[in-house]
């Protein structure tokens, strides 16, 4: 795991260039590799245990850039995604901008904005425990709903300055459109275009330390315009919201009328979690004539979790998700130099290496327990991960349908690796598809009924995307 190859996106068409240009690239390639590793060498040898103090010095915060940068160029499976991304400048940029650092929380949003450049949703940078713990809570919940940050829950004590439903049209005296392409979006690791605007118009639109003030301009219900001020909360600290939403298990099992099973599962992570959990509903789910799977709170988990649920779904085997990572061998790179154009050596060095492959995983069904009945799986953009693995073993079902919102985008497994002061960082390794090559990472599963987010659903008032999933069930259930 060592330093810098050109991108791809950089390298010249081959009718462009002659062999000497390419040598002259090549050899211009293995310069600035020998000098990264240098500087690798120095920093590895000057990192102690300081790394774990609390201020990181100018060799740490280098050496975090640099493990960045290496894990990435050699491991990251999705560099084709982002043709116009120059991963080399954005180093030496990110480098420009930490050395002038002197504190550790900036340094590691500078970090995050780096790893924020690769455009995945399993690539991300996480700080050490001891700046979470400085970061605050904003007292509001906020959704995008028709395009536009929407508060669907509030603290109790802000309620009659900001009614649910209202939008917020600035933050600190900044458009929200504005303050969004500067402070939020450039700091956000994701595949897709849907999980970009969920999370900047949602979650991460109101972030920063803990008592910082903020000013929030809003529209409310009533067409209102009014600015609230609040503080951001200590993250040890409860907040009373209202709605109020009482806390769910992770799993959820019930029989509802016209003798439909509802299966909610919002994590693959446990296994025997989830046996437990439905496991003395296994006859009811069997029975049922109709079948509602949850999935819209499903982050990911176990694959293998995954396949065990659609085994239940079918008597046949199913194929999931074929997958492919990056290989590096040393010596065919050092032979590249001499290759003639068009070779397969003179085509390693343009690819950066080659790709290790493994064809779709096959399911097998439970030969003791299955079902043929119609089922719908709800989606959301939350849906991420094994989850989406899960969509795509099931894809080839006919009595599957899809109904809700279009995932995540994102899949793979991420190579985790540790950063100065105690943080981590990780870099998707493998590529998913589907079993024919199509990707769904970077574009997520689109629905095959799609439902918009509404406030009822947010609030818990009205669950619109459940109520269409059982509909499109029940007309199956009496079609002729």
């Amino acid at each position: 795991m060592s330093l810098l190859l050109t991108r791809r996106s950089r390298v010249e068409t081959a009718s462009s260039r002659n062999a000497k240009d390419s040598r002259s690239t090549l050899n211009s390639t293995h310069r600035i590799s020998q000098w990264a590793t240098i500087c690798a060498l120095t920093l590895a040898q000057a990192f102690t245990s300081r790394a774990h103090a609390q201020q990181l010095t100018l060799v740490d915060r280098v050496e975090g850039v640099s493990r960045v940068w290496m894990e990435a160029h050699y491991n990251f499976a999705y560099f084709d995604q982002v043709p116009d991304l120059d991963w080399d400048s954005a180093y030496r940029e990110t480098l420009s901008r930490v050395t002038l650092l002197d504190n550790d929380r900036e340094y590691y949003r500078e970090l995050e904005r780096f790893m924020a450049n690769l455009h995945d949703g399993h690539s991300n940078v996480f700080p050490p425990p001891r700046v979470l713990e400085s970061a605050g809570i904003a007292p509001v919940k906020i959704a995008p709903i028709d395009g536009r940050p929407v508060v669907y829950r509030v603290a109790a004590e802000l309620a009659d300055r900001i009614p649910i439903g209202s939008v917020i049209t600035a933050v600190n005296g900044q458009p929200t459109e504005e303050h969004v392409g500067q402070n939020v979006q450039p700091y956000i690791c994701a595949s897709s275009p849907q999980q970009l605007h969920n999370m900047s118009l949602g979650e991460r639109l109101i972030t920063g330390q803990s008592g910082e003030a903020v000013h929030l301009s809003i529209r409310t219900p009533a067409g209102n315009l009014r600015t609230v001020e609040f503080t951001l909360r200590p993250r040890e600290e409860p907040i009373a919201f209202v709605p109020e939403h009482e806390p769910t298990r992770p799993y959820d099992f019930r029989m509802l009328e016209d003798g439909i099973a509802y299966l909610r599962v919002d994590t693959f992570g446990d296994g025997a979690g989830l046996q437990a959990a439905v496991g003395g509903h296994l006859a009811d789910f069997l029975a049922a004539r109709g079948i509602i799977i949850d999935l819209r709170n499903n982050g990911g988990g176990d694959t293998s979790v995954a396949g065990f649920i659609a085994g239940l779904l079918t008597d046949h085997p199913l194929q999931g998700a074929a997958w492919r990572t990056r290989e590096h061998r040393a010596a065919e790179l050092a032979w590249s130099v001499f290759a003639k154009k068009d070779t397969e050596r003179y085509q390693y060095a343009l690819e950066r290496g080659s790709w290790y492959r493994e064809p779709a995983t096959m399911w097998q069904p439970n030969p003791d327990f299955h079902t043929s009945a119609p089922v719908v799986v709800l989606t959301d953009w939350r849906t991420a991960s094994a989850a989406e693995d899960f969509l795509v073993i099931i894809d080839e079902l006919p009595q599957v349908t899809t109904v809700g919102r279009t995932t995540f985008g994102s899949s793979g497994q991420p190579l985790y690796f540790s950063l100065p002061g105690g943080g981590t960082a990780r870099i998707c390794a493998k590529r998913d598809t589907y079993p024919d090559g199509r990707d769904f990472v970077g574009t997520g599963v689109v629905p095959d009924v799609e439902v918009p987010l509404s406030l009822d659903e947010l609030t818990g008032s009205n669950d619109v995307t459940l109520e269409r999933g059982l509909e499109h069930l029940r007309t199956q259930l009496t079609a002729p």
